[in-house]
């Protein structure tokens, strides 16, 4: 029995060495799966990670995108509405003009003489002294000797403002 009790701890030996092994190669192949999904699951971490860096990215630059054109409609409107004021301010100075030049007129030609079939401001009258006529610009108080060309549209017609009137004409007596 001795042999067989040899033998079979040989065997047990044998065994227990296999098992060993294979426990050894178990243990192997588990911990390599285990290294496996830790490294899948660390690829698959830095894949969410750049991805959200990437989203993150895209936002940010979206709303570059938005800011930058909310900020050129902004300053559209602001043109915008500087050009509505310069109108506006442009027509108010306008009519303010045309009221000072009527109200300027109106100071002038207030009281002012002004001879039949001549323009508001003139007056046409008889120096005595010498039998002529002299033409009197009173807005400017400038003193002529005969009608300003520019009053003429054509030979014995007075021209003023696009209105046109007729020359007196002077009756010769010899």
């Amino acid at each position: 029995m001795f042999q067989g009790d040899a033998s079979g701890h040989a065997k047990d030996d044998r065994d227990l060495k296999e098992k060993r092994e294979n426990d050894a190669l178990e243990r192997d192949r588990l911990q390599k799966e285990k290294e496996e999904r830790e490294r899948l699951q660390k690829l698959k971490e830095e894949k969410l990670e750049k991805e959200r860096e990437a989203s993150l990215k895209r936002k940010q630059e979206a709303a570059k995108r938005e800011a930058q054109m909310r900020a050129k409609a902004e300053a559209k409107a602001k043109e915008e509405e500087a050009a509505r004021n310069r109108a506006k301010e442009e027509a108010r100075l306008k009519a303010q003009a045309e009221a000072d030049k009527a109200k300027s007129q109106a100071k002038w030609t207030t009281g002012v003489p002004t001879s039949p079939g001549m323009p508001v401001g003139w007056e046409k009258r008889l120096d005595h002294t010498t039998g002529t006529y002299k033409f009197i610009d009173h807005s400017t108080g400038t003193v002529y000797t005969q009608p300003p060309a520019s009053l003429f549209g054509s030979p014995g017609k007075f021209r003023f403002s696009g209105v046109l009137l007729r020359k007196e004409k002077k009756k010769h007596t010899c």
